[in-house]
């Protein structure tokens, strides 16, 4: 009996160790778009930790952030300030609303305009990651 209870808790082991070395860094490097292999690599190498926290610290890469954001942006179509303020002056008048971004610009946010940079997006004068950091800030501006 102690053998088959000795064998089920080794089976349990192994399966936790290929779960934490393999299976889990290899799913978070592939929702944050980064190479699965790679990031196994330096489990194995370093430890499963070491990989866990640099792959949180890292997040997505910028390719996928802006391949959602401009997923995010295709599915709702965008305001122009000027139109959201005719609308609040005149209630009963359409809001006129731009198809498509013009020049590098990604989109208008409260007011603001968030536009493609070299090695990033420029909003308020400043270079971010990606789009949803731009617009926290914008929103933590007020």
């Amino acid at each position: 009996m102690d053998g088959i209870v000795g064998f089920l808790f080794a089976l349990l082991a192994l399966g936790f160790a290929l779960w934490l070395y393999i299976l889990l860094p290899m799913q978070m490097a592939e929702t944050r778009g980064r190479s699965q292999l790679g990031w196994v690599l330096i489990s194995l190498v370093f430890s499963p930790f070491a990989a866990i926290i640099g792959l949180l610290v890292l997040g997505k890469t910028f390719e996928l952030s802006m391949a959602e954001s401009e997923d995010n942006t295709a599915a709702s179509e965008i305001e122009s300030p000027d139109s959201v303020a005719s609308n609040v002056d005149a209630p009963g008048k359409p809001i006129q609303k731009r198809a498509a971004p013009v020049d590098g610009e990604i989109e208008e946010y409260k007011g603001y305009t968030i536009t493609l940079a070299e090695n990033g997006v420029n909003a308020m004068g400043q270079l971010w990651h990606d789009v949803n950091e731009a617009r926290k800030a914008i929103d933590r501006q007020g």
